[in-house]
């Protein structure tokens, strides 16, 4: 529902919602669940809060409404009695997703700032894991979360420009490994085609053992790679830092959009 106020849940879900008794058979909890996706963009982290309940959906699990479950129902309930009132995008403003990740769970937020800098949400988004994806090391079920939150989110990312924070760095971490698995190539390529509408640079540089490196990765629209790599010499005189690294990686990223002639 939309109003002055901005977007809101329906009423008439949530109170029924809020009126349901705990469920007890295999029928209610999934008939729980489904109600709960009618509204689940104003809800964080939906399936974590839930997972206990998912649990009881498995084909080898007794429908056994335990402790847990009836917490992750009184839970909802709870939050539910003051849902959040989420925002429609301001056109000029860049957008910030929020990555959030769990043993089960991938989870996002999308928010932007307004006019007095006080940060308002657009959307939340939930989604379980498959059991062989939660192997997955930490770092991969970002990357899996950012590729999933762009498909996810595409007429979000196309129009406007958007700030990633989450506690790992998924994009550094796929444009620097020096071999992906060929999961990470193909959720490369899907970050890649779905995120961005025009070109799109990523530098580095670092100092180590081996002396100064410096890339850059360019991608068109249309999801090419055009890597640019540099080694660096530097006196013993004036060693140089990171910072200084990372800024003729910057330049190097600049010189070589110009020789392409990127606009």
């Amino acid at each position: 529902m939309v109003n002055e106020r901005g977007i809101e849940a329906d009423p008439n879900k949530i109170r029924a919602i809020l009126d349901m008794p705990a469920p007890r058979t295999e029928r209610e909890v999934r008939g729980f669940l489904g109600r709960l996706q009618y509204i689940s963009r104003f809800i964080t982290r939906l399936i974590d809060i839930c997972k206990s309940v998912f649990r009881l959906l498995r084909k080898s699990q007794p429908t056994i409404w335990d402790d847990q479950c009836q917490r992750a129902f009184e839970k909802i309930r709870e939050y539910l009695l003051l849902p959040p009132v989420l925002v429609p995008p301001t056109p000029g403003h860049p957008l910030l997703l929020y990555l959030s990740v769990s043993n089960v769970a991938l989870g996002c937020m999308l928010a932007q700032l307004n006019y007095s800098g006080k940060e308002r949400v657009i959307h939340y988004l939930s989604k379980r894991m498959l059991d062989y994806k939660t192997s997955y090391v930490m770092i991969e079920r970002y990357c899996l979360a950012l590729v999933w939150t762009t498909r996810q989110l595409r007429h979000y990312m196309t129009e406007y420009s958007v700030h990633l924070i989450s506690h790992l760095d998924p994009l550094r971490y796929f444009f620097n490994r020096p071999s992906l698995v060929n999961h990470l190539m193909i959720w490369l390529d899907v970050a890649a085609m779905t995120s961005m509408s025009g070109w799109c640079m990523y530098f580095d540089g670092a100092t180590n053992h081996f002396g100064y490196g410096i890339g850059v990765l360019l991608i068109s629209p249309h999801g090419d790679h055009i890597p640019r790599s540099v080694r660096l010499a530097f006196s013993d005189r004036h060693p140089a830092t990171n910072n200084i690294v990372e800024y003729e990686a910057c330049i190097l990223g600049l010189e070589t959009a110009l020789e392409l002639r990127i606009k």
